[in-house]
């Protein structure tokens, strides 16, 4: 995953260093396949990333397969990576996008700085149907008292 920190329009084709920049983050989710090329600092993606200019680099390892603590992050110092170690709870802070990153379970997890977690895909669909309910209910309650505070008034 890459992230930058500006909106970037869906519909382009592609994204390039000279147009957009670097992006500030990026998330690579190890793989069998290829876990050895994603935290090769010396020859592989983490070389890469950092001539590229990118601030921070996150090596996560959901099953603990191929990475001891599930992950391993990086931030740009003087154009070489160096080590960014989770915080007390486990999750790596993000210095430049305002968030934290961690894992739940097996799932890659995003944090606001005050440590509320985001909703997860297919979350937000229930959490918009509970909300709908909820309003639905309490329309139909307002609607009942409204009818209970007209009947009061006509028997004064």
């Amino acid at each position: 995953m890459f992230v930058y920190p500006r909106f970037i329009e869906p519909d382009r084709g592609a994204l390039t260093l000279a147009v957009d920049g670097p992006p500030v983050l990026i998330i690579e989710v190890l793989s069998e396949s290829t876990y050895e090329v994603d935290v090769d600092l010396v020859r592989g993606k983490g070389y890469s990333y950092a001539r590229a200019g990118v601030q921070e680099y996150l090596a996560l390892d959901p099953t603990g397969a191929f990475l001891p603590g599930h992950g391993h992050a990086w931030r740009l110092v003087d154009g070489m990576y160096r080590s960014w170690e989770p915080d007390a709870t486990g999750r790596w802070q993000s210095a430049e996008i305002g968030v934290a990153i961690g894992l739940e379970g097996t799932l890659a997890t995003v944090y606001m700085r005050e440590g509320k977690r985001l909703l997860h895909e297919g979350e937000v669909e229930e959490e918009l149907a509970r909300r709908d309910e909820t309003i639905t209910r309490q329309a139909a309650e307002i609607e009942e008292l409204r009818r209970q505070l007209w009947e009061l008034r006509g028997k004064q």
